[in-house]
């Protein structure tokens, strides 16, 4: 088990780490370091050795030992010092902090994170936070700007192509019907926009095959397009 760890740790992860993620210009060579030192961790590779030693075939060497081992030093060792060399190979970053993420608080609170693009046309084009008269309870929490991630104040001016990141409280709501409405062959409404819609309620998604489309006027509906609709109360408008 230790010759296999130590044939792994200096050869084998290397290597086939540099194999897979070279040719992958993305990844610097010392990034390619830091995966290749994390080394064998977790439960599989003890799964697979079980496996392979509940069979009736005997087998030279005792595979499920030899693994198990393996696997333990991998875990003191290569999983104790992952932050000791990601310091060395100055793979920390120090402006971020990633024990967290929006995901998680979106999990475990009553928050939710919303998206907005700000086009040329957005009246939030050209516009400081300060100035969008937002209302309470509604807080731009992020702006991504070519990919660049901005955390605003009041001064935070949006540009064309901006990402904004809004948070606020979730709705729980148990009254207000959703309904969907497929847009079927040879209806009407097929290569129309959404603004000619005139059944009751709200369109606020559009379904096209594996994709979710936020809807807005200039939407044009296709066949097979399935409509989620808010209708509180108007079920039968909902039906051809």
């Amino acid at each position: 088990a230790a010759a296999i760890f130590l044939f792994m740790l200096i050869a084998a992860r290397p290597l086939s780490v540099a194999a897979v993620l070279t040719p992958f210009k993305k990844y610097p060579f010392k990034q390619q370091l830091l995966v290749s030192f994390s080394g064998l961790r977790g439960a599989a590779s003890i799964v697979f050795a079980i496996m392979a030693t509940s069979g009736n075939e005997l087998l030279q060497n005792d595979i499920f030992n030899i693994v198990f081992c393996l696997v333990l030093m991998s875990i003191s060792l290569q999983g104790s010092l992952i932050p000791f060399v990601a310091r060395k190979l100055g793979m920390l970053d120090a402006g971020e902090d990633v024990l967290k993420t929006f995901n998680d608080y979106s999990d475990d609170s009553k928050m939710q994170f919303g998206i907005a693009k700000v086009n040329a046309s957005s009246s939030w084009n050209g516009k400081s936070l300060r100035d969008l008269a937002l209302p309470r309870g509604l807080l731009v929490a992020l702006v991504v700007r070519d990919g660049v991630r901005i955390a605003p104040n009041g001064r935070t001016v949006l540009q064309e192509g901006d990402t904004v990141i809004t948070v606020n409280k979730a709705f729980d709501d148990d009254k207000s019907n959703l309904h969907e409405k497929t847009v079927k062959a040879g209806s009407e409404l097929a290569g129309r926009h959404l603004r000619d819609y005139k059944g009751d309620g709200l369109v606020l998604l559009i379904r096209r095959r594996n994709r979710d489309i936020i809807p807005s006027g200039d939407t044009t509906l296709r066949e097979g397009d399935r409509l989620v609709v808010l209708s509180p109360d108007a079920i039968s408008s909902l039906q051809d």
